[in-house]
């Protein structure tokens, strides 16, 4: 099986390799927490969330009686499957910008448009087989981790998407997405909840990341980080 270096789990180097490969007004934050507090600080549209955790034993096992029970998903679930090391945190990106296709604006001959049209007719095996490795390697070494990319990695990323107001988990390791359910609650809820169910399998799951996908807006991040910093005063001084 072929490696790539690990992508980091920094917004910062997801979001200049998002614009590398193409895709323009998006940018990825951290989800600090999941109490309401945090959620609200974060600004819709909301175009998915990747989650970030420790690949563990209990969990595989979890993945595998899972696994057997999917079924195949609505064709308009666009889905790669994982055949290179280390390719999660790419895969989770792609999974959530080209199930947005509709809703995000490309570069003209950018390198994610380019893969979407050539890969549309290929099941998600045949979409495997091509890739933008060279990207993805510039965007592991903006990196602050050092990491070789023989060196064993046991953090893995999934993408949760809504897709025709069906929430899906996807991850290049399943054979196919994971459905959580028809909804009709705004998109970032609806997710945050698959989130939820999705970490509710294992009572240990501790130490993980969650980032969001968003329209690039940091004007409203910093009236959403504003309003809630008076909201907490107006609760300290008793005002309603």
């Amino acid at each position: 099986m072929a490696v790539w270096l690990p992508l980091e789990s920094s917004p910062e180097v997801m979001s200049r390799y998002l614009k590398k490969l193409g895709v323009e007004g998006v940018e990825v934050c951290d989800i600090y927490s999941l109490e309401e507090d945090a959620l609200f600080l974060i600004p819709e549209p909301v175009y998915g969330i990747i989650l970030l955790f420790p690949m563990t034993e209990k969990y595989k096992k979890l993945g595998a009686g899972k696994e057997a029970s999917l079924e195949k998903p609505d064709k308009l679930v666009f889905f790669v499957k994982q055949t290179i090391l280390n390719a999660c945190g790419s895969l989770a990106l792609t999974h959530v910008i080209l199930n947005n296709y509709d809703k995000i604006k490309f570069s003209e001959c950018g390198v994610m448009e380019k893969f979407y049209h050539t890969t549309l007719h290929l099941d998600p095996n045949g979409r495997a087989r091509k890739s933008f490795a060279a990207l993805h390697h510039i965007a592991s070494l903006e990196g602050q981790t050092s990491l070789s990319s023989t060196a064993a990695v046991d953090g893995h990323f999934v993408a949760f998407v809504k897709v025709k107001n069906v929430i899906y988990e996807l991850d290049g390791r399943k054979q196919f997405p994971v459905s959580y359910g028809i909804t009709q609650e705004s998109s970032f809820k609806s997710m945050i909840k698959a989130v939820k169910t999705f970490m509710d399998q294992d009572a240990d799951f501790k130490n993980f990341s969650l980032l969001a996908i968003i329209q690039m807006s940091k004007a409203t991040l910093d009236a959403n980080l504003k309003a809630l910093a008076i909201k907490n005063n107006r609760t300290l001084l008793g005002i309603e």
